[in-house]
């Protein structure tokens, strides 16, 4: 079996990075432990400046070092 580290490709300056102000409560490394979390927050936002990059890729870097991908990259790592 093979392992893979997934980065963020940072030699496009036109790629979003993500910004959350309030995760409700969560801490910033919580969803790192591995554990089911049954209290999810929908309210939870993400921002991004237009000016700052305008391309979404399928995994998202943003200030909290979460793992946010596309659907389609989770249908695809699904299967």
């Amino acid at each position: 079996m093979n392992f893979f580290k997934l980065i963020v490709d940072d030699s496009n300056d036109d790629d979003v990075v993500v910004h959350c102000e309030n995760t409700h409560g969560f801490k910033q490394y919580e969803l790192k432990e591995g554990k089911f979390i049954e209290n999810w927050n929908d309210t939870i936002t993400f921002h991004f400046n237009l000016h700052e990059g305008s391309e979404f890729t399928d995994y998202l870097a943003n200030n909290l070092g979460w793992f946010i991908v596309s659907k389609k990259f989770k249908n695809l790592i699904e299967k």
